[in-house]
């Protein structure tokens, strides 16, 4: 609902020296002034500062089928408008038309304010026409195969966020290739995979996904008829040797100095997250979306609906995660408008999952204003520092996974650190083992004559 109104020229008049105002737009206000300053600051202090108190009960919420009362607080006189909480308030400014989307059409709403500041409906949108104008421009002849591929298969093949980082890599290859004077798929040789790998690694890149995103685009290509020759990354040669990465969970130590400084700097949002992450493993972006009906205090588990590889999954979470998710949703306002249980600083959804891991870097890490801070924080070390400390606490391989929401051994492998505690414990109780059972086996001699008759045999 847009309550700005326009004003003719002459129909209003300035409060303090009564000069006839020229045309002009404006919200809901009953006195106004001219451009002189000293009218202005009169204006100003006569009206806009004065204040006056709502009482509990006084004032019913302007949004339209809302009966809640206004709590108590203090308003300036000339507000008109009154809303019980904030997320009322915003639901009924944002119906202002502000603007029209670039890419879509459509119309945006926000609040007034925000009157032709805003050029997208949302961040996915910007997104699309930005990248879209970016491929065009880099990939040029290239282009309508990428978008062909992007908006048909390429949909149903990868999930969204993969979907973003393939076209991605599209782009900065097919960039690279024009750089070559190559502009046709069949143009593209075995050579050109090799020498744009060497160019990658001396940018700095330390592997080799790209090559399995542009081989899918070849295969389909080849499929649909829009390249002849077979594709040219040859899989066997075209990949890059990695060595085996380490976990990177945290020390005992270092998540001990981890809580002191969120203790003494951080919220108890921050302290919940962490504790998620710390006791149950989940991913940033699985605790971003958790739902209030997805936490089971009664059994303790977090119930997560759509993982990083699609599958969904209970996880256990122990007494210092229930105690701050107890906390946290004392805390949480009930009229957010949603029913998740983390929220950004305006209580809508958390947009990304850099979004908490952000927040809580900043807090927790080392610097002039925070000298007893952590030197180094992310969110999912918490994750590697979970697997490893059940690892090490004995926990068989087939649980954790279960747990963790892993596939394959070989993906969960990186995120478990095997203590030297736990490898010396296992080796003696291994050698004790073997010992006892070689002590109950039954001696048996054997002679000379007895060697030489089997080998006669």
């Amino acid at each position: 609902m847009n309550h700005r109104r326009s004003f003719k020229a002459g129909e209003k008049q300035c409060a303090a020296c009564g000069d006839a105002l020229p045309a002009f737009e404006s919200n809901s206000q009953k006195t106004y002034a001219c451009a002189k300053k000293e009218c202005r600051t009169q204006v100003y202090k006569a009206f806009i500062q004065k204040t006056r108190d709502i009482k509990a009960g006084e004032v019913i919420c302007s949004l339209e089928g809302c009966t809640r009362p206004v709590p108590p607080c203090t308003v300036q006189e000339r507000r008109t408008m009154f809303f019980c909480c904030a997320t009322h308030e915003k639901k009924h400014y944002q119906n202002t038309e502000v603007g029209k989307c670039l890419c879509c059409g459509e119309p945006i709403l926000d609040f007034p304010f925000m009157m032709g500041r805003r050029q997208y409906v949302n961040n996915h949108h910007r997104f699309v026409y930005q990248s879209q104008l970016r491929l065009d421009q880099l990939a040029g002849p290239f282009a309508p195969v990428i978008n062909q591929f992007m908006d048909g298969e390429g949909k149903t093949y990868y999930a969204a966020t993969t979907w973003k980082a393939a076209r991605n890599y599209f782009i900065r290859f097919f960039a690279w290739i024009r750089e070559q004077n190559v502009d046709t798929l069949d143009g593209i040789t075995i050579d050109l995979i090799t020498r744009y790998m060497q160019n990658e690694s001396e940018r700095g890149v330390t592997t080799d996904v790209y090559l399995g995103h542009i081989s899918t685009l070849f295969g389909w290509a080849r499929i649909r008829g829009l390249m002849t020759i077979p594709s040219p990354i040859i899989r066997r040669f075209h990949r890059v040797r990695k060595a085996h990465k380490r976990a990177r969970a945290y020390s005992d130590e270092q998540v001990r100095g981890l809580w002191d400084v969120l203790e003494e700097r951080g919220t108890v949002m921050m302290k919940a997250v962490v504790a998620v992450g710390l006791e149950a493993g989940c991913r940033i972006s699985e605790t971003g979306a958790l739902r209030l009906s997805e936490v089971d205090f009664k059994r303790q588990t977090l119930f997560i609906a759509k993982s990083k590889n699609g599958e969904q999954r209970y996880t256990h979470f122990g007494d210092k995660t229930r105690l701050f998710l107890e906390a946290w949703l004392r805390e949480r306002d009930p009229h957010c408008g949603h029913d998740l249980v983390f929220y950004n600083d305006s209580q809508s959804r958390i947009p990304t999952s850099g979004y908490l891991q952000t927040k809580i870097r900043d807090t927790v890490r080392r610097s002039n204003s925070n000298p007893n801070g952590v030197e180094s924080f992310h969110t999912h070390a918490l994750r590697h520092t979970w697997a490893t400390n059940l690892v090490n606490a004995g926990m068989d391989p087939m649980t954790l996974m279960t747990l963790g929401g892993w596939k394959s051994w070989e993906a969960m492998k990186v995120y478990v650190r095997v203590s030297q505690e736990r490898v010396e414990a296992q080796f003696h109780e291994a050698d004790r083992r073997g010992r006892e059972e070689r002590l109950l086996q039954p001696l048996t001699v054997v002679g000379l004559a007895d060697l030489l008759d089997d080998s006669s045999a």
